[in-house]
């Protein structure tokens, strides 16, 4: 087996034929398996997904995550998790995640990509540029890079490109790497970055991905504060999975983390009870949490909030 596609779904029935024609579309020299991970759909896709696993039996195997009908789930956490679950399952060389309502644009990509990293073993994956696909209009990002290998620095600080369109050597064993197995939040920035400890990125300018952009998706539902405390958050989890970037991280990270502590006063009142709760929780988690404490401000002594001033005035040195 040399490369495994762990594609993810959830009441994406319209998008199963163009996501999956789309594997089957690429031109490759070598074997393949596609993963599927249905988070519990139901609206048909499993249904769906099952035809395709009937008509490909051995190259197609799906995994379905339970969920009961009177629980509210926390949509990061459960796309997470069944990316995870699917990565323990993976048994090529090679990998690349395809959210379900996404698809590839380019037949070759993953054959260039095989064969650049058969020849550099240093490297960890073989990263494209991808297309924002909306009801109306393409837009293909410009991105500030050449085609060759990427400064690592750079690109934590200044670079984003989809993880669906980067093909990744297959080093991850969530089994073992406790945190990663636990972390809520596994998906476009963490999967690159945690996976930039482990070699480079070549870059091959040209778009491979498109990547879907649809009124209800989980992050266009969210509020302007809530993509500011996600994004935040998101610092705090990257920096635990790759304590090596943190400078790096943080500079990429830094506006939103700078809008939360700006607004820590207000966030409580800024945000549904439920949505607090949720942040809070997830916060808490994770030892001294920086996010925690402004999300907490209200209830902290004068000598902690003092001590998170001082915290944060050291963590600005850092960019």
């Amino acid at each position: 087996m040399k490369v495994s596609f762990c594609v993810t779904y959830y009441n994406q029935i319209e998008f199963v034929w163009k996501s999956l024609e789309s594997i089957f579309a690429l031109e490759l020299t070598c074997p393949y398996e596609i993963l599927i991970g249905d988070d519990g759909s139901s609206d048909g896709t499993l249904e769906k997904i099952k035809s395709y696993q009937e008509k490909y039996p051995e190259i197609i195997k799906y995994y379905v995550m339970p969920r009961q009908v009177d629980m509210v789930y926390d949509p990061i956490r459960r796309a997470s998790d069944n990316r995870l679950n699917l990565l323990k399952f993976a048994s090529g060389d090679y990998f690349l995640t395809l959210d379900g309502d996404d698809f590839y644009c380019d037949k070759h990509f993953v054959q260039d990509a095989i064969n650049i990293l058969e020849k550099e073993p240093s490297l960890i994956g073989c990263a494209f540029n991808f297309q924002f696909l909306y009801p109306d209009k393409i837009i293909t990002p410009d991105q500030p890079l050449r085609n060759g290998i990427i400064d690592t620095d750079f690109y934590i600080k200044n670079v984003y490109i989809h993880s669906g369109c980067i093909v990744f050597r297959n080093i991850i064993d969530v089994s073992r790497n406790i945190f990663l197995k636990n972390t809520e939040n596994f998906d476009d920035n963490l999967i690159t970055i945690y996976m930039l400890q482990f070699g480079k990125l070549y870059y091959i300018d040209r778009p491979v991905y498109n990547y879907r952009q649809t009124q209800n998706s989980i992050w266009n539902n969210m509020t302007n504060i809530e993509k500011e405390l996600v994004n935040a958050m998101s610092y705090e989890i990257m920096s635990r999975v790759a304590p090596e970037f943190d400078r790096c991280i943080f500079h990429r990270t830094y506006y939103p983390m700078k809008y939360i502590y700006k607004n820590k006063n207000i966030l409580k009142n800024q945000l549904e009870p439920l949505k607090y709760q949720k942040y809070l929780a997830q916060s808490k988690k994770l030892k001294d949490s920086f996010i925690y404490k402004c999300l907490n401000w209200n209830n902290l002594g004068f000598v902690e909030k003092v001590k998170i001033f001082i915290s944060w005035q050291l963590k600005k040195r850092k960019r």
